[in-house]
């Protein structure tokens, strides 16, 4: 991408550049007309303008405008103050200034040049949420309909909302409420803004911990980190986690700060949606009681290779979760064979079934 200002240097030494009175006038725009976006502030436009008059010329380009020294005296002549290069170039630059290249200024202009500007500059910048970001945090002279502006344009993303309310300590109500609604939109920067941003109000809180109860995996997160919880956040965020038998086996893995029997009944029926997750928490957890034990069982019981696996490395199986398993593995040619011969402590007539099962295999 071509940088503002462009111009290039013929062979016969001639400076060639484009200002408003080349590219409004009718000969420019019929010569432009295929050019969009920030094309007519660059080498392409000088191309189309000029056409063979450019073979062979040099490209030269510097975006510090500020600097006239850097330009040949063609062009520093139209740089003598903030008003000589609006009056050249003011009409490109509303039509093609990009947000990048305002943020370029407003970061490294000198505060004479940045002023006078700040209109364009500001109705640029406000076209892309992460430059308005970084200007709303940098610049130190922006007025309050400035900052006003900035705020309402980081609060179209949840990333930058969040952002602006870990990082800033001078919101008033309304700019942080502005905020707090858009990272309620998104359960991750909701879980973010939980553990990190300071000062949240019981209301704030609450409406975070709804964002972040819509996904189970930053509930999960949050039932970790998200340190004080009340105890209606906590019941609020288990049912979420309950909705995932991943992050619901996790959770009765991991034991967080003593699952009550009713948490721990919620999550045991969440896993015992999967039979996968029910066999590694028979395998990895000790069961509360036997009633527990026998749902996960009959769950896991509806799959064969997880019937395989429970019965090789779960602990203490008594003869009647055998029974059911071998009948469950007998399902499947594949895992009957195996179980023959990795598993000698069985009945008979287990083994007849198993042998039917696998002389398919």
């Amino acid at each position: 991408m071509c940088e503002f200002i462009s111009w290039k240097v013929a062979r016969n030494g001639e400076v060639l550049f484009l200002t408003d009175a080349e590219v409004f006038e009718s000969f420019g725009r019929e010569k432009l007309a295929g050019n969009q976006g920030n094309d007519i502030l660059g080498h392409g436009a000088i191309d189309a303008y000029y056409g063979e008059a450019t073979i062979g010329a040099r490209q030269e380009e510097n975006k510090n405008f500020w600097e006239k020294e850097n330009y040949p005296p063609e062009i520093a002549k139209h740089l003598e103050t903030p008003q000589t290069l609006l009056s050249t170039w003011g009409k490109m630059l509303r039509r093609a200034l990009q947000p990048d290249d305002a943020y370029y200024i407003f970061m490294n202009a000198p505060e004479a040049w940045r002023t006078p500007l700040s209109e364009l500059l500001m109705e640029t910048v406000a076209k892309n949420v992460q430059n308005s970001y970084y200007v709303l945090f940098k610049v130190q002279t922006l007025s309050e309909g400035e900052r006003k502006l900035l705020i309402e344009v980081v609060a179209k993303e949840a990333e930058y909302s969040y952002r602006t309310l870990r990082s800033s300590k001078n919101l008033s109500d309304g700019e942080r409420r502005l905020l707090m609604e858009a990272v309620t939109k998104s359960p991750e920067y909701s879980y973010n803004a939980l553990l990190e941003v300071r000062n949240i109000s019981d209301g704030e809180r609450k409406l975070l911990a709804e964002a972040v109860a819509e996904d189970a995996d930053w509930a999960y997160r949050a039932l970790f980190y998200a340190k004080p919880i009340s105890a209606g956040e906590r019941q609020l965020l288990m049912e979420a986690v309950a909705k995932n038998a991943e992050q619901s086996y996790n959770i009765l893995l991991c034991n967080v700060d003593n699952l009550s029997d009713g948490e721990n009944k919620l999550l045991i029926e969440a896993v015992a949606k999967s039979s996968y997750y029910s066999y590694s928490l028979l395998r990895f957890r000790k069961t509360r009681s036997a009633e527990e034990r026998q749902l996960l069982m009959e769950v896991v019981a509806q799959n064969a290779e997880q019937s395989y696996y429970t019965l090789l490395s779960v602990p203490n199986i008594s003869e009647e979760e055998k029974k059911l398993l071998v009948e469950a593995i007998a399902k499947s040619p594949y895992y009957s064979h195996y179980v023959l011969l990795n598993f000698l402590n069985l009945s008979e007539e287990q083994k007849a079934l198993l042998k039917k099962a696998s002389d398919n295999y």
